[in-house]
Formats: C-alpha cells, structure tokens, sequence
C-alpha cells in the first residue's frame, strides 16, 4: 500500500483485524464468514504532505497543523501492528551512482532457509513461523539472557510498548536469530528488532 494515509480512515481500520488475527470476518444478517487471510502487509508514506520533513537539502513547507492531520491519519492502535517502521533518507550521490554495495542475493537467500529450517525444527511444521506461532510456543524457544530481559524493560518505558509491541518485538527478535544462526536470543538481537519497530539503538543507551 503506498501512500498510506492517503486511504480512507474505515479502509484502514478494516484493516487490523485481518494483521493480527489472519482471518477475514464478514458479518451479515444471516450469520459470520471467516476466511482465512494470513499475509505480509508493506506500506509506505512520506513524513509530511510535501515529502520533505527531515530533509538536509530541502525545506519542508507544511504548516505544523497541515503535518498532524496527515500522520494523524493512522491511528496508534494501526500502527502497532507494523513489526518493522524504517525511515527512509534521500540516497546520495554516491549511493545513486556507486558499486551496489550489500549483501549478495544468493547469500541472504542461503540465510532464509537456513532460518526456515530451524524453524521447521522447532514447530515440526512448514505452515509454522514465528510470526504465526502460538504465543506459548514461541517464549518456550526465547531463553532470553538478564541483558536482553533489561533492554525490553528499557523500551517498555522509552518506547511505550503495549502488550501486542512487545510480542511482535519478541517474534522479531526470535528471528533475527534464526538469521544469524542462533538459538539464544542476545542483548544485540533484542535491540535490533526494537530499533526495527521505532526509534534507533541510541534511543535504548541507558
């Protein structure tokens, strides 16, 4: 979806349940469909109705009033199903016309099914991740070490996480580690996958 908050507010309120249930319900007078619906959902938007809030080489020339109606389009309940929420910066000129730098495709793809593997491992099913296990399933594979226990409760805090931010944090992080190839969860991959939801890692120094 792009342009966000540019869709009618009953669209993309319609939209929350489907993101954390993964099933369609439609009610009508005769009775409740359900519909199974579990999907990857990507949106992008600018910071302000001109595109250029934060810019280093452009003014932005919204009103304060004009920036809050657009990003007050999308309610906190909304955004709090959004796992990751990256800001995206103007590429420079070197980024634009240099050598591709990054990670080769083949090599990432090598890591996603490595991860999908330890996954299959641990649920016994291929229609199991951590996105979509149960919750009871999902803390038994967390072994969180004391350092990682102390970064969740500082994001709790800073951030102000509710109960579904901190699940989504802990799936994330669940993740993360399956990238790397590992079955701990650490300091590092805790900070990761709550850099990832909203802020940075200096937001967490404390």
């Amino acid at each position: 979806m792009d342009e966000l908050p540019l869709y009618t507010r009953s669209v993309l309120e319609s939209l929350r349940g489907p993101v954390e249930d993964g099933v369609v319900r439609i009610a009508r007078s005769g009775g409740v469909l359900t519909y199974p619906c579990r999907f990857s959902l990507v949106a992008a938007m600018n910071p302000c109705p001109c595109g250029y809030l934060g810019d280093v080489r452009k003014a932005c020339r919204c009103t304060e009033l004009q920036i809050s109606h657009y990003t007050g389009r999308l309610s906190g309940p909304l955004l709090d199903r959004f796992d990751l929420q990256v800001t995206m910066h103007r590429a420079t000129r070197e980024e634009l016309l240099g050598a591709t730098a990054g990670e080769p495709s083949q090599a990432i793809a090598a890591r996603v099914e490595a991860a999908r593997g330890a996954q299959l491992e641990r649920y016994g099913s291929a229609l199991l991740t951590n996105a979509s296990v149960l919750k009871s399933r999902l803390e038994r594979s967390m072994n969180l070490s004391s350092d990682a226990l102390r970064s969740l409760g500082i994001a709790v805090d800073a951030l102000g996480l509710s109960g579904r931010g901190v699940n989504r944090v802990l799936r994330v992080s669940r993740t993360i580690a399956d990238l790397e190839g590992s079955s701990p969860i650490t300091d590092d991959h805790l900070i990761e996958a709550i850099s990832l939801r909203a802020g940075s890692r200096e937001d967490l120094a404390a």
